[in-house]
Protein backbone atom coordinates (compact mmCIF):
# COMPACT_ATOMS: atom_id res chain seq x y z
CA UNK A 1 0.00 0.00 0.00
CA UNK A 2 2.79 2.16 0.85
CA UNK A 3 3.95 1.60 -2.56
CA UNK A 4 1.37 2.81 -4.30
CA UNK A 5 1.45 5.87 -2.54
CA UNK A 6 4.89 6.51 -3.27
CA UNK A 7 4.47 5.84 -6.93
CA UNK A 8 1.57 8.20 -6.79
CA UNK A 9 3.24 11.27 -5.27
CA UNK A 10 6.22 10.56 -7.27
CA UNK A 11 4.13 10.97 -10.45
CA UNK A 12 2.02 13.69 -8.89
CA UNK A 13 4.69 16.09 -8.01
CA UNK A 14 6.19 16.65 -11.32
CA UNK A 15 2.71 16.93 -12.84
CA UNK A 16 2.22 19.66 -10.07
CA UNK A 17 5.31 21.14 -11.18
CA UNK A 18 4.04 20.81 -15.17
CA UNK A 19 0.88 22.01 -14.69
CA UNK A 20 2.27 25.33 -12.67
CA UNK A 21 4.30 26.53 -15.14
CA UNK A 22 3.18 29.46 -16.40
CA UNK A 23 3.93 29.95 -20.49
CA UNK A 24 4.84 33.55 -21.38
CA UNK A 25 5.57 34.41 -24.89
CA UNK A 26 8.68 36.80 -25.09
CA UNK A 27 7.84 39.54 -27.86
CA UNK A 28 11.02 39.03 -30.26
CA UNK A 29 11.28 42.89 -30.79
CA UNK A 30 11.77 44.37 -27.78
CA UNK A 31 14.34 46.86 -28.89
CA UNK A 32 12.30 47.46 -32.16
CA UNK A 33 9.59 48.46 -30.10
CA UNK A 34 11.43 50.38 -28.00
CA UNK A 35 13.10 52.33 -30.68
CA UNK A 36 9.61 52.96 -32.54
CA UNK A 37 8.11 54.36 -29.40
CA UNK A 38 10.91 56.66 -28.77
CA UNK A 39 10.71 57.98 -31.97
CA UNK A 40 7.20 59.15 -31.78
CA UNK A 41 7.83 62.21 -30.45
CA UNK A 42 9.36 64.60 -33.41
CA UNK A 43 10.04 68.24 -33.70
CA UNK A 44 7.22 68.54 -35.99
CA UNK A 45 3.88 68.60 -34.96
CA UNK A 46 2.69 67.33 -38.25
CA UNK A 47 5.19 64.04 -37.86
CA UNK A 48 4.41 63.48 -34.28
CA UNK A 49 0.41 63.51 -35.17
CA UNK A 50 0.81 61.13 -38.03
CA UNK A 51 3.14 58.83 -36.03
CA UNK A 52 0.95 58.82 -33.17
CA UNK A 53 -2.13 57.77 -35.08
CA UNK A 54 -0.20 55.42 -37.01
CA UNK A 55 1.12 53.83 -33.64
CA UNK A 56 -2.33 53.93 -31.90
CA UNK A 57 -4.89 53.03 -34.73
CA UNK A 58 -3.01 51.20 -37.71
CA UNK A 59 0.16 49.03 -36.65
CA UNK A 60 -1.06 46.20 -35.52
CA UNK A 61 1.29 43.72 -37.20
CA UNK A 62 4.59 45.27 -35.59
CA UNK A 63 3.11 45.32 -31.64
CA UNK A 64 0.67 42.00 -32.07
CA UNK A 65 -1.36 44.04 -30.08
CA UNK A 66 -5.31 42.82 -28.55
CA UNK A 67 -8.50 44.05 -30.78
CA UNK A 68 -10.60 44.89 -27.75
CA UNK A 69 -13.15 47.01 -29.48
CA UNK A 70 -15.29 47.60 -32.52
CA UNK A 71 -13.03 50.35 -33.39
CA UNK A 72 -10.00 48.39 -33.13
CA UNK A 73 -11.36 46.21 -35.40
CA UNK A 74 -12.80 48.57 -37.57
CA UNK A 75 -9.35 50.42 -37.92
CA UNK A 76 -7.82 46.86 -38.50
CA UNK A 77 -10.33 45.98 -41.32
CA UNK A 78 -9.32 49.24 -43.39
CA UNK A 79 -5.79 49.40 -42.25
CA UNK A 80 -4.63 49.71 -45.63
CA UNK A 81 -6.71 51.80 -47.13
CA UNK A 82 -7.32 54.22 -43.93
CA UNK A 83 -2.79 54.01 -44.25
CA UNK A 84 -2.83 55.47 -48.28
CA UNK A 85 -5.20 58.17 -47.66
CA UNK A 86 -3.90 59.69 -44.07
CA UNK A 87 -3.31 62.98 -43.84
CA UNK A 88 -2.77 66.26 -41.59
CA UNK A 89 -5.16 68.63 -43.49
CA UNK A 90 -3.99 71.46 -40.56
CA UNK A 91 -2.15 71.94 -37.65
CA UNK A 92 -3.53 74.84 -35.38
CA UNK A 93 -0.56 76.03 -32.74
CA UNK A 94 -0.77 77.99 -29.49
CA UNK A 95 3.30 78.61 -28.24
CA UNK A 96 3.47 74.96 -26.49
CA UNK A 97 0.41 73.39 -27.20
CA UNK A 98 -1.25 72.40 -30.93
CA UNK A 99 -3.67 70.83 -32.58
CA UNK A 100 -3.40 68.62 -35.77
CA UNK A 101 -6.77 67.71 -37.89
CA UNK A 102 -6.39 64.79 -39.40
CA UNK A 103 -8.25 63.33 -42.83
CA UNK A 104 -8.79 59.92 -44.08
CA UNK A 105 -10.84 58.12 -46.11
CA UNK A 106 -12.22 54.75 -46.59
CA UNK A 107 -14.72 53.95 -49.84
CA UNK A 108 -16.83 57.20 -50.36
CA UNK A 109 -16.07 58.50 -46.42
CA UNK A 110 -14.39 61.07 -45.45
CA UNK A 111 -13.10 60.55 -41.75
CA UNK A 112 -11.86 63.42 -39.42
CA UNK A 113 -9.89 63.08 -36.50
CA UNK A 114 -7.92 65.25 -34.00
CA UNK A 115 -4.92 64.58 -32.07
CA UNK A 116 -3.68 67.19 -29.36
CA UNK A 117 -0.23 67.95 -29.06
CA UNK A 118 2.07 69.68 -26.50
CA UNK A 119 5.51 70.99 -26.75
CA UNK A 120 7.90 68.80 -23.99
CA UNK A 121 11.77 69.63 -23.79
CA UNK A 122 11.58 70.97 -27.86
CA UNK A 123 9.59 68.36 -29.23
CA UNK A 124 5.82 67.61 -30.01
CA UNK A 125 4.35 64.78 -27.77
CA UNK A 126 0.92 63.36 -27.69
CA UNK A 127 -0.75 65.45 -24.72
CA UNK A 128 -2.27 63.76 -22.32
CA UNK A 129 -4.91 66.33 -22.03
CA UNK A 130 -6.90 65.39 -25.48
CA UNK A 131 -9.90 67.90 -23.96
CA UNK A 132 -9.77 71.27 -23.28
CA UNK A 133 -12.94 73.12 -22.41
CA UNK A 134 -13.66 76.71 -23.81
CA UNK A 135 -16.09 77.15 -20.04
CA UNK A 136 -12.76 77.33 -18.93
CA UNK A 137 -11.68 80.83 -18.35
CA UNK A 138 -8.40 80.18 -19.99
CA UNK A 139 -8.08 76.51 -21.20
CA UNK A 140 -4.72 76.66 -22.52
CA UNK A 141 -2.83 78.43 -19.42
CA UNK A 142 -1.55 80.90 -21.67
CA UNK A 143 -3.16 83.92 -21.15
CA UNK A 144 -5.03 83.85 -24.88
CA UNK A 145 -8.48 82.48 -24.21
CA UNK A 146 -9.49 83.68 -27.09
CA UNK A 147 -7.12 81.57 -29.30
CA UNK A 148 -7.41 78.87 -27.45
CA UNK A 149 -11.38 79.54 -27.95
CA UNK A 150 -10.98 79.40 -31.33
CA UNK A 151 -8.50 76.16 -32.05
CA UNK A 152 -11.21 73.90 -29.53
CA UNK A 153 -14.10 75.26 -31.89
CA UNK A 154 -12.34 74.21 -34.81
CA UNK A 155 -11.39 71.20 -33.49
CA UNK A 156 -15.32 70.67 -32.75
CA UNK A 157 -16.21 71.85 -36.03
CA UNK A 158 -13.95 69.56 -37.76
CA UNK A 159 -14.60 66.44 -35.87
CA UNK A 160 -18.09 66.84 -36.21
CA UNK A 161 -18.28 66.73 -40.19
CA UNK A 162 -16.82 63.55 -39.64
CA UNK A 163 -18.19 60.03 -41.51
CA UNK A 164 -19.71 57.99 -38.89
CA UNK A 165 -17.39 54.84 -38.42
CA UNK A 166 -20.56 52.54 -37.95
Amino acid sequence: MTLIFRCISLLTVPLILLIGCDYQKTPSNNIQTTSKLESLADTSAQKTALSYFEWRYLDYDDFQRPLFSDLDYWFKDNNEEIKNTLEVAEVLSADDIALALIRYSVGSNIFRDAVWLRKYNGKWTVSSNQYFSTYDDDPFKDGNPERAEEIIDKEDEWTENSSEKF
